[in-house]
């Protein structure tokens, strides 16, 4: 009985195990021929929009669409036919004889090789693709004939304000990977995620993981960025820039507009810039935001934050070396120094005999500059003077801008230092280089008493300072007297207004020329960076005019670049009565 019990319990055993070997094979078989009926198809995420401070469009999507006629399983006649067609609606569309005559040829060629052409690329609707449909259906007999014409949707980038912003925004090229500026920096928030969705019969998921929907992944659009810039004030600023570079023949010219309190960027424009939307009608240099990209050495624009930091220097004892009341003989305009076994010669555009502090900055003299840094060479501390410079100028702290290509800067190490050349160089703005940018930001320490304010390009992000107490209230109100003289009677008096009070340092550097390994007496930066109102600041301006000439002058050159934008500035954001009258006044 036990046998029989055993035996019948082994059979059902088997019957089973057999049972389950055959299902598994028939669902294996099953899913092979589902999954050939499935078919996977990306769909593509919609890049986020850049927007101006004000919601403007800087950069946006556009959803186009390529029409294409795909000739295989049809006849010779079909083809031809069909040609006629769409030759007929290409012409009653107005696209030019050279595509139209192009496209034939193309077509004389699929005769021989059957495949898919496309006939027509970014068209913004679809009216072209159904009429041509509606044709076809109405004159041929072809069995499905939107599998032979068909669609296929793709996202184009568009520039609204293409050269005024090409700069900063950078573009995105034919394959759509994003090149330069905000598109390549900020690409991982602009760019979403692509979905993927499922197309043909899926009886297996009918009621499984996705329910009622096809979507693998949906596809998640990029976030929008809103920027600080104002399109209205980036437009005036690159026509007052393209100006000055046309009418001195310069190479290049940057400018910079930031809010002196908030460190918001609401300019920022170079020439010649390039146009995002035909990018390869421009040579690679154009890409390159100057602003951030370039390092050079300014001049005297450094000139201010070394007084600063000789005035608020004390010496072990607790002593100042330099005082605002301290004078020095600048030679008459010439000064012979002994560096080594060679002589530097150190000249002033104009000649003087005894300056003190005030009248060294308002007049830009290099040889007065020279002596301070003699004093300080002396009895200051190399150490000091180089952590100074490094934080003022952010030569290692990244700034955060969010536009690809910025380089922080460098200075020699303080133990390379050379006697009687290092500290006098760095007096009148050479052996320190930097972005554009970094002396903006360095320089507006003087208009916000002392704050070192991290530059804001983002709407959303807030005000950073980075150090509250770069200098006193004593040596700010010297510097800010003697700026506002720079503009009254001293370098750039040329730019003096009876409306509103400018302040700021002239600045013009011979360029180093890495061939002769000397500096240049060809090539110059002439610059100029201010702020107005002088008694309440609230924009901080940088000009900056890459090798001009006739005139190389920062005085000439940039201060007036600065003053056409500040005052339209002015009218514009604080005084809107004014600018409505003066724009009219203009037009």
């Amino acid at each position: 009985m036990n046998n029989i019990r055993l035996k019948s319990i082994l059979f059902f055993m088997v019957l089973f195990s057999l049972f389950i070997f055959f299902r598994l094979i028939k669902l294996q078989v099953g899913t092979k021929n589902i999954s050939k009926k499935i078919q996977v198809e990306k769909v593509k995420a919609k890049r986020g929009d850049i927007l101006d401070s004000e919601g403007r469009l800087i950069a946006t999507s556009i959803e186009l669409n390529d029409l294409y006629f795909y000739t295989g399983k049809l006849s010779n006649k079909e083809i031809i036919d069909i040609e006629k067609i769409i030759i007929t609606e290409l012409s009653r569309y107005k696209k030019s004889k050279k595509t139209i005559a192009n496209l034939k040829k193309r077509m004389e060629r699929l005769l021989e090789n059957r495949g898919a052409i496309c006939f027509s690329r970014d068209e913004l609707g679809t009216t072209l693709y159904h009429d041509i449909i509606n044709k076809v259906d109405t004159k041929l007999n072809i069995p499905d004939i939107r599998g032979k014409i068909y669609v296929i949707r793709h996202y184009k980038r568009f520039y609204p304000f293409p050269k005024i912003y090409g700069t900063v925004t950078g573009y995105i090229d034919r394959e759509g990977n994003p090149k330069y500026g905000i598109e390549s920096f900020l690409n991982l928030s602009l760019k979403g995620i692509d979905g993927e969705y499922i197309k043909g019969s899926m009886p297996i998921i009918r009621e499984g993981k996705w329910g009622r929907s096809n979507w693998i992944l949906e596809p998640k659009n990029g976030e929008d960025i809103s920027l600080t810039i104002d399109s209205v004030i980036q437009n005036f600023s690159y026509k007052y820039l393209k100006k000055s570079v046309n009418k001195y023949r310069a190479k290049a010219g940057c400018a910079i507009i930031m809010e002196s309190q908030t460190g918001r960027i609401v300019g920022f424009v170079n020439y010649p810039g390039f146009d995002p939307n035909n990018y390869s009608d421009y040579p690679y240099e154009r890409f390159m935001n100057k602003g951030i990209a370039s390092l050079y050495e300014v001049g005297s624009i450094i000139k201010p934050m070394i007084i600063g930091y000789l005035l608020n220097y004390r010496d072990k004892d607790g002593k100042s070396i330099i005082t605002q009341r301290s004078k020095f003989y600048c030679e008459n305009g010439k000064y012979k120094i002994k560096t080594g076994q060679k002589f530097r010669i150190i000249e002033d555009v104009e000649k003087f005999k005894t300056l003190n502090l005030e009248k060294i900055l308002v007049h830009s003299s290099n040889i007065g500059m020279s002596k301070i840094m003699q004093v300080y060479e002396e009895k200051g501390d190399k150490l000091e003077l180089y952590t100074y410079l490094i934080a003022i100028l952010n030569l290692q702290r990244g700034l955060g801008i969010p536009i690809s290509g910025y380089q922080k800067g460098k200075i020699l190490d303080y133990r390379r230092w050379v006697k009687n050349y290092s500290m006098i160089s760095f007096g009148m703005g050479y052996e320190i280089s930097a972005s554009l940018i970094n002396f903006l930001v360095a320089f507006n320490t003087i208009p916000t008493y002392g704050k070192l304010i991290k530059p804001i390009f983002l709407k959303k992000d807030r005000t950073e300072i980075f150090d509250n107490n770069i200098f006193n209230k004593k040596t700010i109100d010297f510097l800010q007297t003697a700026l506002r003289n720079v503009v009254k009677e001293g370098t750039a008096k040329k730019i003096n207004s009876n409306d509103i009070q400018f302040a700021g340092k002239t600045g013009t550097a011979n360029k180093y020329d890495r061939k002769t390994k000397k500096y240049s007496e060809e090539r110059y930066l002439a610059s100029f960076v201010g702020y107005f109102p002088a008694d309440d600041p609230q924009y901080t301006i940088g000009v900056f005019i890459d090798e001009p000439k006739y005139k190389i002058y920062g005085g000439d050159v940039a201060a007036p670049v600065f003053k056409d934008i500040a005052e339209r500035l002015f009218y514009y954001k604080l005084n809107r009565v004014t600018f409505t009258y003066k724009r009219e006044k203009d037009e």
